[in-house]
């Protein structure tokens, strides 16, 4: 268990369910992103810091939550709620956020290492909010090739009928020492969406929390790091593209997922998962 602060700030750093990965295309999701220019604003330093680790998990006051803690050690998530992809994926005791318990993404490199649960979807309202804790242990070099990874998947079919895939993750460059939070949509048509990138120094052996919410409504998306918000990376769908209007959300993805080849393996931590249909925080 992990009783320290999280750090802030740090070397660079930073990830779908069953369904099948999208292959080729610059981000791993079949073609070019329409926004792929990182945002500079919104520095780590000022985006927050989590609440101490340590604490003992709490009761559930949204719609789902999944603290680990009933889970065996060596076991994964319950099947009545949750869906597994990928070798390996157990609960154990090495870090927790809050309780004594976490998912752990064993040593991965390209594939996914995912749960999925459709409990509670699509929620009241069609506002999606999401938060997770994760840790990475161990990452691949960054300024060595192009990373690409998932962290959270939320997937549903919009009113034209095409269904999408609202991935929240990270990107590292070829040649840039930094990394990126950053959040692309794709359907399995053969399409992407908006991609948008925010420039962050992601801490390794460190719990940091992110949260989304995705409004289907307005078709727009708001990011939290850390408590703080990521306006550099949240839009709004602007009219004229449709296509990529949000669906309702039926199913949601947490994990970790590479789309390329790292010279060395990820070695990730989820802790404290939650969905609502209004704002979760990082201290509840």
């Amino acid at each position: 268990m992990d009783a320290a602060a999280p750090a802030a700030g740090g070397s660079a750093g930073a990830s779908t369910d069953g369904a099948a990965m999208p292959s080729g295309g610059s981000r791993g999701d079949g073609s070019a992103p329409r926004d792929s220019s990182p945002a500079s604003g919104d520095a780590l330093g000022s985006s927050g810091t989590p609440p101490e680790a340590g604490a003992a998990a709490r009761p559930c006051a949204f719609t789902l939550c999944e603290t680990f803690e009933d889970v065996p050690v060596g076991g994964r998530p319950s099947s009545a709620v949750w869906s597994s992809v990928g070798a390996g994926i157990v609960v154990d005791e090495v870090h927790a956020f809050r309780g004594t318990k976490a998912l752990h993404i064993p040593p991965t490199l390209k594939g996914s290492h995912m749960i999925s649960t459709s409990k509670g979807l699509p929620m009241p309202g069609k506002n999606l909010f999401g938060r997770v804790f994760f840790w990475i242990e161990n990452a691949p070099p960054f300024g060595k090739g192009y990373l690409h990874w998932t962290l959270a998947q939320s997937l549903g079919k919009n009113a034209a009928g095409n269904s999408m895939q609202h991935n929240f993750g990270g990107e590292a460059y070829g040649g840039k020492p930094s990394t990126y939070l950053s959040y692309n949509s794709w359907s399995p048509a053969g399409y992407s969406g908006f991609s948008k990138a925010h420039s962050v120094g992601i801490p390794l052996k460190a719990w940091q929390c992110v949260e989304w919410h995705y409004d289907t409504t307005q078709s727009k998306a708001t990011f939290w790091w850390n408590g703080a918000e990521l306006t550099s990376l949240g839009f709004t769908n602007p009219p004229g593209m449709t296509q990529f209007n949000f669906p309702d959300f039926t199913k949601v993805s947490i994990g970790w997922t590479e789309y390329h080849d790292p010279l060395s393996p990820w070695e990730v931590w989820i802790d404290e998962i939650a969905l609502h249909s209004e704002r979760i925080g990082c201290d509840r």
